[in-house]
């Protein structure tokens, strides 16, 4: 379980409540209960690697500081990225095994070994106002102001599609699950 801290958790529920006020203010007969009730609140899941020895038989128990650490990075910034990278959103998957494939193929791409140990994190997301494609002028602050973009490559088998969340306080990490990939032991 991860232990937010209270900025954290507040930053959070004033994300919800500024999406439900959004939501009171312009859905006069337009169905958007679910964005009132509590912001169009999802669980979503999100793969990482883990580099050092959190939640292993060494017993470490906080999160470290080394870059290339994919669990502590996300938990300690709660999703915040640098300014200095191109990445301003946050793809969350739908299940489990749509997390691991994503992270599984940017160890791939980035020549990190596929034994390297693994995290999913399960978060409870603010999806607010969800475009089902990006279309220019459709994102947050602009026409439409959308707080979520469905994409889907429409190549998974059981449907699944990512959630681009833009901004990173709609996210709050609840579970991390850490696993091991065991050669052969994956599904082919």
């Amino acid at each position: 379980m991860v232990n937010n801290s209270i900025d954290v958790l507040n930053r959070f529920e004033e994300y919800r409540e500024m999406v439900k006020s959004k939501a009171k203010e312009n859905s006069v007969g337009l169905g958007l209960e679910r964005l009132v009730a509590d912001g169009n609140e999802l669980l979503l899941f999100h793969g990482v690697v883990i580099t050092c020895a959190l939640g292993s038989d060494k017993g470490a128990l906080g999160i470290c500081s080394k870059k290339r650490c994919g669990v502590c990075r996300v938990i300690g910034s709660n999703f915040f990225v640098r300014e200095d990278t191109a990445r301003t959103t946050t793809s969350l998957c739908g299940n489990s095994w749509r997390a691991h494939e994503k992270v599984a193929t940017e160890c791939i791409a980035n020549g990190v070994s596929p034994a390297t140990r693994k995290g999913i994190i399960l978060c409870k997301v603010i999806a607010g106002r969800v475009v089902r494609a990006p279309k220019f002028g459709l994102m947050d602050g602009e026409k439409g102001g959308f707080d979520s973009v469905v994409s889907s490559t429409g190549d998974q088998p059981d449907g699944s599609q990512d959630l681009m969340v833009l901004n990173p306080r709609a996210i709050l990490p609840c579970f991390v699950i850490i696993y091991n990939v065991c050669k052969g032991t994956m599904f082919q």
